[in-house]
């Protein structure tokens, strides 16, 4: 963890032409750090917030609730910003580098968080800013409030899902491989894929079986051997299938950087 609390400087690396290498950001300032102590904070309030949640919705899911069954310092968290594409003033024909399109500033409250006990993680929230900012931890009056700002604990293993895609649910399952405690791990809004910063590079993470003979009914194979692979982020968005980005805006931004077919 020492490596990600700090603030790090990203420069850009100069490859040689004849030389096929991984992106890096140019000049982008990230302050892990601060993205950091903002998750912390915010847990902080999680915790306080409990004496705010109504007795009568407290009293069916204190169960399902991380402060209920955990003290604050059982847990560990891990930060994972959640940053979004440039939209405005961009001539596709120029872009070279996805990354140039990548808006890095720095939001703290565009998160999601990772909540650890020992090794095991036990619940994945992403912070509901427009909550914390418009009604400032007030007393949550209904379910559905409720929901939607809680630390859920998951049961087991968190899961989700799988689209039809047999490749794309592979990559849902990231999370088992906790790259968080290793990297600088991020999202980009509107596409369910794990990137990391590993060696002053970006990479988006795909999930591969590593072995094809697995008993094909043990959903606990199929997970153990599933094991990350580190893709080139431009060759990554250059092969994406537009039909799995679920925003429609990001969609169409990466269909006219594949139509204009200058990734590097």
């Amino acid at each position: 963890m020492e490596k990600i609390n700090k603030t790090i400087m990203i420069i850009a690396v100069i490859f040689s032409t004849s030389c096929y290498s991984q992106k890096s950001m140019n000049n982008a300032e990230l302050n892990i750090k601060g993205y950091q102590n903002y998750a912390s904070k915010y847990i902080d309030e999680k915790y306080s917030e409990l004496s705010k949640i109504p007795d009568s919705i407290l009293k069916n899911y204190k169960d399902e609730l991380v402060p209920c069954n955990y003290d604050r310092k059982q847990i560990n968290i891990y930060s994972c910003p959640i940053f979004e594409f440039k939209k405005k003033n961009i001539d596709f024909t120029l872009v070279e580098n996805i990354i140039d399109l990548i808006d890095f500033t720095n939001h703290y409250e565009k998160q999601i968080i990772h909540i650890y006990v020992k090794d095991t993680l036990i619940s994945e929230h992403m912070v509901n800013f427009e909550h914390q900012n418009e009604k400032k931890w007030k007393e949550q009056v209904n379910q559905f409030d409720f929901f939607n700002n809680a630390l859920i604990i998951h049961k087991d293993t968190p899961l989700y899902t799988c689209c039809s895609d047999i490749e794309y649910s592979y990559n849902i399952y990231a999370y088992k491989e906790q790259l968080e405690k290793k990297y600088f791990v991020f999202f980009l809004k509107g596409i369910d894929t794990y990137f990391v910063i590993k060696n002053d590079a970006i990479y988006a993470v795909k999930m591969v079986l590593k072995e094809k003979n697995i008993n094909p009914k043990s959903f606990d194979d199929f997970l153990n051997n599933l094991a990350p692979e580190f893709l080139d982020i431009n060759d990554y968005f250059k092969n994406l299938n537009i039909d799995l980005i679920y925003d429609k805006e990001v969609a169409e931004i990466i269909k006219k950087i594949q139509l204009s077919d200058n990734l590097k």
